[in-house]
């Protein structure tokens, strides 16, 4: 049996990963010549050439395909390890670490915290980011689970799960003395300016599609990553927001336009990591039961 350092696996992983070693070196902060070394000593235990040279970029051969596949999988579940002991610190304390992408609405993201620490999580740590980017954290274990209002359930989707929580209504809204002068929908949207959600936003979709479908014309103000920001604009007076339910429910001073398209809906999704040899039961409880209505 071919005694296997598990550095050495890692080192070719990120060798492969970035395409060269110099491109690896920079990645794990260290010198080329020692990761050069390392390669070939993981070489020379396996008895087997893992790259060609190809111009400047080294090729895996055939043998270091296979190598790579096995490897890929050893790196997930020392990630996967490492994580897990960091859920579980002395004592029996639970940590769950989540995600949520921009344009989440903030009250779902505070209400997601409130059930992780419910389910039995003694701290959460939340972090913002773009989906790909939390995807990619889920799949290297570094959350638990991640809410966005949009589910990607295709690239790596054997690493997880998604659930849909919520399909919130959205109403076109603004200040009532803004609303009041206007003429129901879809034609009062020509006589006001609109903030909108950033692309890729489901809401943002929608309601492109919402104005296409009317051939409407519009004077779009501002594009805004999050509900609240449209929330406040739309209160000073700024124009009207598109705004899910839960987003508008502690607010006064607001009114929806009358006549707006039921179909409008802010969706909302939670995923997690599938196939953890031992699951954090604080994130498997929250991705089970979290819901908003």
């Amino acid at each position: 049996m071919i005694p296997l350092n598990y550095h050495h696996l890692y080192y070719f992983h990120a060798i492969a990963q970035e395409g060269g070693v110099a491109k690896a070196a920079r990645a794990l902060f260290l010198a080329q010549p020692t990761l050069s070394a390392q390669l070939k000593e993981f070489e020379a235990a396996l008895g087997r050439r893992l790259f060609d040279r190809v111009g400047r970029r080294l090729v895996l051969t055939e043998d270091g395909k296979a190598v790579l596949r096995y490897a890929e999988q050893i790196v997930r579940l020392g990630r996967e390890l490492s994580d897990d002991l960091r859920d579980r610190p002395p004592g029996g304390a639970l940590s769950v670490q989540l995600g949520a992408t921009p344009g989440t609405p903030r009250a779902v993201v505070e209400a997601l915290i409130a059930a992780a620490l419910a389910a039995g999580a003694s701290h959460v740590d939340c972090k913002e980011a773009p989906l790909p980017e939390l995807l990619e954290d889920l799949g290297d274990h570094r959350i638990d689970a991640l809410l966005s209002d949009s589910c990607d359930a295709t690239h790596g989707a054997a690493s997880r799960r998604w659930r849909r929580i919520a399909r919130l209504p959205v109403a076109f809204a603004g200040t009532t003395a803004v609303v009041k002068r206007l003429a129901r929908l879809p034609k009062g949207l020509a006589a006001v300016p609109l903030i909108l959600p950033k692309a890729p936003s489901s809401v943002h979709r929608q309601v492109q599609t919402y104005l296409a479908e009317n051939a409407l014309r519009v004077r779009v103000v501002a594009e805004v990553p999050d509900g609240g920001i449209a929330l406040r604009l739309a209160r000073a007076g700024r124009g009207v927001a598109p705004l899910d339910s839960v987003t508008l429910k502690d607010w006064t001073g607001l009114a929806a336009l009358a006549g707006g398209p039921s179909s409008l809906r802010h969706e909302l999704w939670l995923a997690a990591a599938e196939g953890r040899l031992r699951p954090n039961p604080a994130a498997e409880r929250l991705f089970q039961a979290f819901s908003v209505s």
